[in-house]
């Protein structure tokens, strides 16, 4: 048994979450029993978590520059001083792809590091397995596993669950599958204390197994209370693309769309799976795989790149014979290449007093518990909102400061300018509402202003200020909104998506310039669709478009299939 200091000093370095409800409240006397703590003792005896977290990634601990001295490269490898110089030789040698390791190499290696420094030595099976894990060098891990063989020593969990990566990396045609089974059992029993990077890596060398569904179990032992990034569901799709399991792809996409934390830049990862999913489709000509691909454009309004856009343009050439060219849509929705009008994405009146009607209930409050606001602010807002509105446009005066123009100043020529955009709508004769913060003092003329505190949520005000004054109220901002999205949960997140593309109005301006241009949203559909008589559009983003992830693309691929 341990007492509560010690088990706390050795589980802190370890990594393991303890509670007071582990220990005797009378003479702090571990509860634990002994398979527990051996458990524990194992983990710390073997890894050290936090120290060894700084070798994950070469970058961390490496730094390579090259000076030009004559005709020799100089190597410089500053951010391996802390791990002393016999360390930094063996990095050099594993990076160079003709070094031979052998079963001595590592007995005088290991020898030198205790003489340099023995504290480090602790780190030592796990410095060489990542560092072969890093460089894929599998042929010097297993001579490493030889060696510790020999020595009657077992790898900890840290350079194990990295050596199963490390055959994951390199499992051709699933030629190591039964080494990784037999690996995982090995650290099976340790799941529970494992962190989210190890479990990615468990996840990485699954998915490129025959057992590859296995990987969707780590996934439920990674504590992430605000969402698990995209990133970790990327191998176990294309693991489901590569096995054609197009079912399994599409609801582990939907899972990994719906569970992604809001503040997560995700469109460049799902870039990739559209890249993958269009070279798989390539591969398999007479599978399914593009009708899964267009239903994925469709639903989460994915929209590629143009290189992507390229590579499908092949394929419809290629596999259906299609005549496809690239082209422009109007904002009336009309095709310059067929002259096709594209559907129109108008949100329907249901729609959106759905949306208004559970919008306040999920971004600023729920039941009794207020969040980013309090109730006696809510209470005035909606009281300014009765006896002041409805409006036309309600624009978000921070976004519309900080992302459009300069960083505010004393002269206040900042506020001069977004003046000069109030009295563009009021000109016209809308109605206008701006919601601030009280830490702006500036009023605009021809405007309604409400202030809101400086701990505020205000992009939730704004919203609501658009929502209360009705279905064609518009907002101005050039704000993500992923958070109000995301807190809407699935359903009403796409309605509230597809109100934001319909009703989001933003500002482009030139540097150097007090001119601006209104850009209103369009008005048809943006997803890729197909009519009757069989012209297929898909909007991609050219290299040259520079508009946000709300707004509509412009330019599409125009596809003609032969139907008869």
């Amino acid at each position: 048994m341990m007492t509560f200091r010690q088990l706390i000093k050795l589980s802190w370095r370890c990594g393991v979450a303890l509670t007071r409800s582990n220990f005797h409240s009378s003479n702090s006397i571990c509860l634990y029993d002994k398979p527990t703590y051996s458990k524990i003792r194992y983990f710390y005896t073997t890894i050290i978590v936090q120290q060894c977290r700084q070798l994950n990634t070469r970058s961390h601990y490496f730094k390579k520059e090259t000076e030009s001295s004559t005709n020799d490269e100089v190597e410089s490898t500053d951010k391996w001083d802390g791990f002393g110089t016999v360390l930094k030789e063996f990095h050099l040698a594993v990076t160079k792809s003709n070094t031979q390791f052998t079963i001595p190499y590592f007995e005088e290696l290991e020898s030198r590091v205790k003489e340099e420094n023995h504290h480090k030595s602790k780190l030592f099976d796990n410095i060489v397995m990542i560092e072969f894990e890093e460089n894929n060098n599998l042929d010097g891990a297993n001579v490493f596993l030889e060696y510790l063989s020999q020595k009657g020593r077992k790898l900890g969990i840290i350079p194990r669950v990295e050596y199963i990566e490390l055959l994951g990396k390199t499992n051709c045609n699933q030629e190591h599958d039964e080494l990784i089974y037999s690996q995982y059992k090995e650290c099976e029993d340790f799941l529970d204390i494992l962190d989210r990077r190890l479990l990615q890596k468990l996840i990485s060398a699954f998915s490129t197994t025959a057992k590859w569904k296995k990987s969707l179990e780590f996934i439920d032992k990674v504590e992430s209370p605000k969402g698990l990034p995209f990133s970790f569901y990327v191998p176990i799709l294309e693991a489901a693309l590569n096995n054609q399991d197009l079912e399994y792809f599409t609801s582990t996409f939907d899972m990994a769309y719906n569970n992604r934390p809001s503040h997560e830049t995700h469109e460049k990862i799902i870039q990739e799976v559209l890249e993958k999913t269009v070279d798989v489709c390539k591969k398999y000509p007479e599978s399914a795989t593009f009708d899964h691909l267009l239903n994925m454009l469709q639903k989460y309004y994915v929209f590629p790149t143009e290189e992507t856009a390229n590579d499908i343009q092949n394929y419809l050439e290629n596999i259906y014979g299609c005549k496809v060219k690239k082209t422009v849509v109007n904002y009336r929705g009309e095709c310059k290449s067929c002259m096709r009008k594209m559907d129109q994405a108008e949100l329907t009146k249901e729609e959106f007093q759905e949306l208004r009607s559970v919008f306040l209930d999920r971004t600023l409050y729920e039941g009794d518990t207020f969040y980013w606001t309090s109730p006696e602010e809510l209470k005035t807002f909606l009281d300014f909102l009765e006896k002041n509105g409805p409006f036309d446009i309600v624009i978000d005066n921070l976004n519309l400061i900080f992302s459009h123009f300069t960083r505010p100043n004393q002269q206040g020529s900042t506020f001069q300018k977004c003046q000069e955009a109030v009295d563009y709508f009021a000109h016209k004769g809308k109605r206008v509402l701006i919601v601030t913060r009280k830490t702006f003092p500036r009023e605009y003329k021809n405007a309604k202003t409400f202030k809101v505190h400086r701990s505020t949520h205000d992009d939730s005000y704004m919203l609501f200020g658009a929502l209360f004054s009705g279905y064609s109220c518009m907002f101005m901002s050039k704000d993500y909104f992923r958070d109000s999205k995301h807190r809407l949960g699935s359903k009403h997140g796409e309605i509230f998506q597809k109100w934001q593309r319909s009703r989001q109005v933003s500002l482009l301006t030139k540097a150097n310039s007090d001119h601006f241009t209104v850009l209103w949203p369009r008005t048809y559909d943006p997803r890729a669709q197909m009519t009757d008589d069989g012209v297929l559009h898909i909007p991609f983003r050219s290299e040259n478009d520079r508009r946000t992830s709300y707004e509509t693309p412009t330019t599409f691929l125009c596809a003609k299939f032969n139907i008869k």
